[in-house]
């Protein structure tokens, strides 16, 4: 009964006999038009593939030289899916469909395994952008790191572990490495952070480093306007050597006339040049007046009067710590806190050497009366001067 419900259909529908023979010669199928006549894949005869259609999405409907339709699954394995897509997956599902799907949907999704990239997700597409591809790209912000771009990665490194890791080659500065960071100090910032300790060079702070400077270089630079004096300049000092004997020295010699006063200035003088120090002038002269004078109370005399010839010649640094060698520094201050009473009383320099020298000269020795004179004398004169 179906075989011939199978028959009359065909028959019904237009279809040729030859196209019946020649289906079911090709491919064994005992059916006539879509009536299955024993358990066979459906046969469809046609003469364009456009009679073909099993509203199957995932096969190619054509009809065949034999005017049979074919239908032909879309892919047999993966490697028949391509969308010539980077950004898919391509693989042949089970009911002979390509399925392509998108790489990622969130950056999650995308991991090379390289911590030198960064990993996104953009258009469904795995991005792997390169972390740094110049020096340039690398910056973390922090001035104590070299900041470098290797194989793709920014390497951070400490600029320094040591003080000779820094270096800025200036003489101007101290170089340190504090906390990972090179410092760079001025030696100096202002003129009164320069001192050599030379009473004749004048320091000076010049773009950072300390400059001593000599007060002066030739004697045409010392000129202290003063027609009594012959200036000179002396190992970057500017002397200044008394032609005429001043009031302080008149004082402090009264047994001499100015011949015999500029006498002994000329005599120091040219100790001080031939470069003997005010230690060596106090030996000597301390030595003279012991050795040359008869009694204690000349011999006192003379040392009062030597001793302000030297402190005319010789810079005031040190001063009373060299002439006054067997005193502390508390008995100095208190020498020169009582002359500096008499003055402020009204007593005068001629008054005040007297008093000096009558008290020097009642001291047991001579030499222990000269070493008297010598100190108190240049507290006498260094204060008078001020």
């Amino acid at each position: 009964m179906a075989v011939a419900e199978g028959i009359r259909r065909f028959l019904s529908s237009g279809c040729r006999i030859s196209f019946l023979i020649v289906c079911f010669i090709i491919t064994g199928c005992p059916r006539i038009g879509n009536v299955d006549l024993g358990g066979c894949v459906s046969t469809v005869v046609c003469t364009a593939d456009a009679d073909c259609n099993d509203e199957d999405v995932c096969t190619t409907d054509t009809c065949g030289d034999d005017g049979c339709c074919v239908f032909a699954p879309l892919c047999a394995a993966d490697d028949d899916c391509n969308d010539r897509d980077a950004c898919t997956t391509d693989v042949c599902g089970d009911d002979g469909c390509c399925v392509f799907t998108p790489m990622c949907a969130a950056d999650a999704d995308c991991n090379d395994g390289d911590v030198c990239t960064t990993d996104a997700c953009v258009a469904g597409c795995c991005e792997f952008t390169p972390l740094c591809t110049a020096d340039a790209d690398c910056d973390d912000g922090d001035v104590c790191t070299t900041d470098v771009c290797v194989a793709s990665c920014c390497l951070f490194t400490p600029a320094c572990s040591a003080d000779a890791d820094c270096n800025d080659g200036d003489v101007c500065t101290t170089d340190a490495c504090v906390a990972d960071c090179c410092v760079f100090t001025p030696l100096c910032t202002a003129d009164t952070d320069c001192s050599d300790g030379e009473a004749c060079t004048a320091d000076a702070c010049v773009e950072s480093c300390c400059v001593s400077i000599p007060l002066c270089a030739a004697d045409a630079n010392c000129n202290d306007g003063d027609d009594c004096t012959t200036d000179a300049c002396v190992a970057g000092c500017c002397m200044h050597t008394p032609l005429c004997p001043g009031r302080v020295l008149r004082t402090m010699c009264p047994s001499l006339n100015d011949q015999e006063i500029s006498t002994l200035v000329a005599g120091l003088t040219a100790r001080f040049e031939d470069g003997a120090s005010l230690a060596e002038a106090y030996a000597g002269v301390g030595g003279l007046c012991s050795e040359q004078t008869a009694s204690t109370a000349t011999a006192v005399d003379c040392a009062l009067c030597h001793v302000a010839a030297v402190l005319e010649l010789w810079p005031p640094n040190g001063q009373l710590e060299t002439l006054c060698p067997t005193l502390t520094d508390e008995q100095i201050a208190a020498h020169v806190a009582a002359l500096t009473a008499s003055f402020d009383s009204g007593d005068s320099l001629a008054e005040i050497r007297i008093a000096v020298g009558i008290g020097c000269s009642a001291l047991a020795t001579k030499e222990v009366g000269v070493t008297c004179a010598l100190c108190e004398g240049a507290a006498v004169v260094q204060i008078w001067g001020e």
